[in-house]
């Protein structure tokens, strides 16, 4: 009995050999190189030859390991049952049972756990695999997960895996967990020897709080670096985002978004456009180039109005109050409080009990009571009556504002050219000049962490609201100061028909809202009246005060010169020529009610026919209304897009990870376990 079973297994060794001889040039070939025990048997017809071992096979350079393999020469084709392994290079597939169709060099692995390892300890496990020997390619199907050894996931319903080009192609429902990340995606391919997985259509993604979609872009998981491209949408709890593609470097906290872009600042309904956004995190800054446009809905008297800023540079950054250098604060402090000193306010209380000036109820010439006709800026005639006089006044009042050039650079890095002419001018050499003194600045126990914001608008800005136009090179804002800056021959049109121009201008902001406007350096106020003729008032400096966002009162400083047409039968008949040391007007629901004037008083009455049309105008006098922007159309033509917040924090695509929690029972459990405590929704796993 013995010699029978020698002669049996020297007879299946010599077959074996033979068979290898006969096919070695073959891609087919396969060899068993070791097992305990092979013996002869029948299945269902067919001679095969059952091999014990662990038996040890090799094909396509691949090698196949089991305990026991059922080998049929005839068909071509070996079942392994029990602790399945191939081998190849880089490759370690293993499960509980093979079947491999030798001349079609497919290994079909099924069982209840197949997993394939890569060698940079990448293991995907599945129920149902096959892999092409010759091709090194894996093709999964019915649910398959895939764990790196960092323990970031990728999950689908199907799928490959490619060795020679370290490749898994992922298809269908399919998720991905990477370094607090989740996507869902059509497709994902990923890329073992970059770490970089790529995204097709469909694609979805959170970070905390934190969901975006496009339809492609790929994800570095080495320098933690994303890219979305194709129809791009983000929202984070204060801001909804669109572009055409997004990069973001998470190490840096560092995004750039190009393309149509819009971002919503839900929390103060400002909106963003351009085609060039660069945003860091740390300190917090937002640079806005090519086409940026900035957009904020305001509320005034319950009424709802918006403001659009465009520029070719929006430069808007954040700084926690101790966080911005002392001199910055400093120099803000003292442009504010010199903004802020009012010369009429003063002179009043100071001279309370004099009765020496000069008051009228409308633009009349001294001595003229009766005059025919009025005029306000910007209007209605109305009768004009002579009030007191008010001459040889001392004036308290401040002198001329001389920015400080280093703190200017150092706080908001304003060219060279943009310096000019930002100070208030001395109304009189002989007015007394009281110093304001600077607060000694003491370092506060805490930290104070006011969040400061700062915004600087660079070259071509025009701003446009429903009552108010401007157009200048440059804008600057800062919470430090509350003041908007503007330089370079600045112009605003109020209501259309009124243009203020000057050097540079600085605008004072309270609770929301314009408080103050000064004129800095040869400021102008023209306002058209009828047909040719402007009502003007020129001076080195002006101030308009403002009250429920409406002018309330209007001064013109250090040598004022005023020209107003005034009416009879509803057309023009008189001129009114005035020139003083400095006119304060007031108004009243934008029309003119009372005039001061102050010092060395001039007035003179021409009809109109008398005088010359080169004396209509005062010198420097220069309608600019055809640069004035009509609508916002002429500062842009996007469209707001509608929020699409609603529909995304109840969206039903979040990875619930199925087939991870299958083939990696407890993972991702813990991670949701830990994630659930910070985050406002929480994860549930369809399985129990």
């Amino acid at each position: 009995m013995k010699r029978r079973s020698l002669l049996i297994i020297l007879s299946c060794l010599f077959s074996c050999l033979a068979f290898s001889q006969e096919k070695e040039d073959a891609d087919s070939l396969i060899r068993l190189l070791s097992a305990k025990k092979i013996q002869l048997m029948e299945i269902e017809g067919d001679a095969c030859r059952k091999v014990e071992g662990p038996a040890r096979f090799l094909h396509n350079n691949t090698y196949l390991i089991c305990d026991t393999a059922f080998w049929n020469v005839d068909k071509d084709y070996v079942d392994a049952i029990g602790h399945v392994q191939i081998i190849q290079d880089n490759t370690l597939l293993t499960g509980d049972r093979l079947h491999y169709l030798i001349n079609q060099d497919l290994a079909q692995f099924r069982g209840s756990l197949v997993e394939l390892k890569d060698d940079k300890g990448n293991a995907l496990r599945t129920e149902h695999l096959d892999y092409n020997t010759k091709d090194s390619i894996a093709y999964f199907q019915n649910g398959a997960s895939m764990r790196d050894s960092s323990g970031n996931v990728i999950e689908s319903f199907k799928g490959t895996y490619e060795s020679k080009k370290e490749l898994f192609t992922f298809v269908e429902e399919v998720q991905m967990f990477s370094d607090s990340l989740f996507f869902v995606s059509d497709v994902i391919k990923y890329r073992t020897d970059l770490e970089t997985a790529y995204f097709s259509k469909n694609t979805m993604g959170w970070k905390n709080q934190n969901y975006f979609s496009s339809h492609g872009g790929w994800y570095n998981r080495a320098n933690e670096t994303l890219y979305f491209d194709n129809k791009v949408y983000g929202q984070t709890k204060d801001y909804e985002l669109w572009c055409d593609d997004l990069f973001f470097d998470r190490v840096a906290n560092h995004s750039i978004l190009r393309g149509d872009i819009q971002v919503t600042d839900t929390i103060d309904g400002a909106f963003i456009f351009g085609e060039h956004l660069e945003f860091f995190n740390e300190p917090r800054s937002v640079t806005v180039s090519d086409k940026a446009v900035f957009l904020a809905l305001v509320e005034e008297n319950n009424v709802m109005d918006s403001v659009f800023i465009a520029a070719d540079t929006l430069h808007y950054s954040t700084q926690r109050m101790f966080e911005v250098d002392s001199l910055t604060k400093v120099t803000a402090k003292e442009r504010k409080e010199l903004a802020l000193v009012d010369p009429v306010a003063n002179l009043r209380a100071q001279k309370a009990s004099q009765k020496s000036g000069q008051e009228s109820d409308g633009m009349g010439a001294p001595g003229a009571p009766g005059a025919p006709g009025a005029s306000k800026m910007g209007g209605r005639k109305g009768d004009m009556k002579i009030g007191e006089k008010m001459e040889g006044m001392d004036m308290d009042m401040q002198g001329r504002i001389e920015d400080k050039k280093k703190g200017e650079e150092n706080e908001l890095e304003i060219p060279e050219d943009m310096m000019q002419n930002d100070s208030l001018q001395v109304l009189n050499d002989s007015l007394q000049v009281q110093t304001l003194p600077v607060d000694t600045i003491h370092v506060a126990e805490a930290p104070d962490t006011t969040e400061i914001k700062f915004l600087k608008a660079y070259h071509n800005v025009l701003i446009f609201k429903s009552d108010n136009q401007i157009k200048c090179d440059s804008l600057l804002y800062s919470d430090l100061d509350s003041m908007a800056r503007l330089f370079k021959d600045p112009v605003i049109w109020n209501e259309i028909k009124n243009q203020l121009t000057a050097d540079s201008m600085q605008i004072v902001m309270k609770n929301g809202e314009m408080n103050k406007g000064l004129m800095l350096g040869n400021g102008f106020l023209a306002s058209y009246d009828s047909e040719d003729y402007y009502n003007q008032i020129k001076a080195p400096e002006m101030a308009g005060f403002f009250k429920d966002g409406e002018i309330s009162r209007f001064d013109a400083l250090g040598g004022a010169q005023m020209l107003v047409y005034l009416a009879d039968s509803s057309t023009v008949a008189y001129a009114n020529v005035k020139d003083c040391k400095m006119i304060s007007s007031i108004l009243e629901n934008g029309e003119l009610k009372k005039n001061f004037y102050f010092e060395s008083i001039k007035s003179n009455m021409f009809p109109i026919e008398e005088l010359a049309v080169e004396d209509q105008k005062l010198k420097d006098f220069r309608w600019r209304g055809d640069e004035r922007p009509v609508d916002r159309y002429d500062l842009t033509d996007v469209s707001i897009r509608p929020s699409r917040r609603k529909y995304t924090l109840e969206s039903p695509y979040y990875p619930l990870f199925d087939h991870t929690v299958k083939y990696f029972p407890g993972y991702m459990e813990g991670i949701m376990e830990e994630i659930r405590g910070r985050e406002v929704w929480i994860w549930k796993s369809s399985k129990k």
